[in-house]
């Protein structure tokens, strides 16, 4: 009796087992069919062009955000153009076109020069560091997302990051030595340093990127600023242009920002998804493709103090002027 027990009992506990195996087995091979299933995909257009290292950073927070969500979430990374236009981009976003896109807040100065202020503040203040310090820690996100959503009604939210260092002055066809030979000059930029170089006589031309070696080469624009040689080897700079110029302070600083449709803007990983700061040694580069070297001008100096120019727009915009008196600008005059 005892002994048929004990078969009963080895067979029931046989059947629990096996019933318990086949069960995980299931829920085992389901899983990654229910892990597909759940996967969003964004489209995200970058504002630059595909052989521009900046595209590269843009792909790079795509990869930070698609690893740390687990596969819940996949960027999907296009180039300048791709769906829209760079300038286009925010309108964009903000219509759910694209679902995110990758830039930085100049490139909204035509939209409120206020932009400039949470990208390319004013010189002689801040550098990158210090400026995203304020973003986020000092008030200033809460004043750019008044300034997208509450002035300029857009259903975005950006998230600014990777603090960039002092712009070189750019690429000119003939050697520039003194600040009254950007009188007349076809210059391209961007922001406030637009309107500070028209103030010294520039004829100013705002362009993206990726169209400004096509200017150049076509004879549209005399000269232009980017940001960075790493850049400018990439896009071809030196192939159209003799001289490259650096030492100024039109633009001191600059960040990334990543524009997300704020309907959308559940995953965490977004947020938390940041580049890291490196130095530049591409200026080394540029010796090697036979372009001279040269830095600006002292004289410049004076006649491009952007914090003058800052000053100014305070006093005609009262957007940018409520902004710019929590970076100091405005003050004493």
């Amino acid at each position: 009796m005892s002994t048929e027990r004990s078969r009963t009992s080895k067979s029931t506990s046989r059947r629990k087992f096996l019933a318990g195996a086949a069960i995980t087995g299931a829920a085992a091979v389901a899983m990654p069919q229910v892990s597909r299933a759940q996967t969003v995909t964004w489209k995200y257009q970058s504002t630059w062009p595909t052989k521009d290292i900046f595209h590269e950073f843009a792909v790079d927070y795509a990869k930070k955000v698609n690893e740390m969500s687990g596969g819940r979430l996949k960027l999907d990374v296009l180039a300048a153009g791709a769906v829209v236009p760079a300038f286009q981009l925010q309108d964009a976003v903000h219509s759910g076109v694209l679902d995110a896109g990758h830039g930085v807040t100049v490139y909204w100065y035509g939209k409120s020069k206020a932009a400039s202020l949470f990208g390319t503040p004013p010189s002689f203040g801040w550098d990158a560091h210090s400026m995203l310090a304020w973003h986020y820690y000092g008030g200033g996100e809460a004043l750019y997302n008044e300034l997208i959503n509450d002035i300029l009604k857009l259903n975005l939210v950006g998230l600014l990051y990777y603090p960039m260092m002092n712009q070189p002055l750019g690429w000119f066809k003939k050697e520039v030595k003194s600040a009254d030979e950007f009188k007349g000059l076809k210059y391209r930029t961007v922001g406030l340093s637009a309107d500070l170089f028209k103030e010294m006589g520039a004829s100013v031309t705002i362009l993206p990127g990726g169209e400004i070696v096509p200017a150049l080469d076509r004879g549209l624009i005399d000269a232009a600023e980017f940001n960075n040689p790493s850049s400018d080897l990439l896009l071809g700079f030196p192939d159209v242009s003799k001289y490259f110029m650096v030492r100024s302070h039109h633009q001191q600083q600059e960040c990334f920002e990543a524009g997300v449709f704020r309907d959308q803007l559940q995953q965490g990983e977004v947020q938390c998804a940041a580049g890291r700061t490196q130095g530049d040694p591409a200026i080394r580069g540029l010796r090697c493709h036979g372009r001279p070297v040269r830095p600006g001008p002292r004289p410049l100096f004076e006649g491009s103090r952007g914090d003058q120019e800052a000053r100014r727009q305070c006093h005609q915009d009262a957007g940018f002027g409520a902004r710019g008196a929590t970076q100091g600008l405005g003050q004493g005059d």
